[in-house]
């Protein structure tokens, strides 16, 4: 740990929910890894940051993984795409709402970011039907509105 920089912490991944991190990935070399052993953040007073970065774990494979180093702007960029099926999750329409939790934290714990994000796909054939059968509707009743108008001019 250098005073003046903080290094960034992996990301970990809850996917059924129970507020544990069953897979994680380390930015080090963008590799997803289940059954993780966390370290904990430099500081105990942000113990809720915690976990840091993973300490063990089995491999899942390689993922698409971008982290920049250098600030744009200010900002860090942190990028991933993991096959759902690496997760043991899947977006086929009709499966049940599947929520995953992520979790990053830097080495001091004193910045936190968590997300829930819900892997479930939007049933776009569904959407569109409804979509198809509003326009119907309204096209109906413009069209009743406009034979009224048309019957009562004299």
């Amino acid at each position: 740990m250098n005073s003046n920089h903080w290094k960034p912490g992996d990301i970990g991944i809850d996917v059924d929910g129970g507020g544990s991190f069953e897979y994680g990935i380390d930015i080090s070399n963008g590799s997803l890894l289940s059954g993780c052993a966390w370290n904990g953040v430099f500081y105990p007073q942000f113990v809720a940051a915690t976990p840091w970065t993973i300490s063990s774990g089995s491999n899942v494979g390689t993922i698409d993984f971008v982290y920049s180093d250098t600030a744009i702007n200010g900002h860090y960029v942190l990028e991933a795409a993991i096959p759902l099926s690496y997760l043991g999750l899947s977006a086929n329409p009709g499966d049940s709402i599947q929520n995953i939790g992520l979790h990053w934290t830097m080495e001091c714990g004193n910045d936190v970011l968590n997300l829930n994000a819900d892997v479930n796909p939007v049933p776009e054939p569904a959407t569109l039907f409804l979509l198809g059968t509003g326009l119907i509707g309204l096209g109906a009743f413009g069209r009743k509105k406009i034979k009224k108008f048309k019957s009562l001019d004299i």
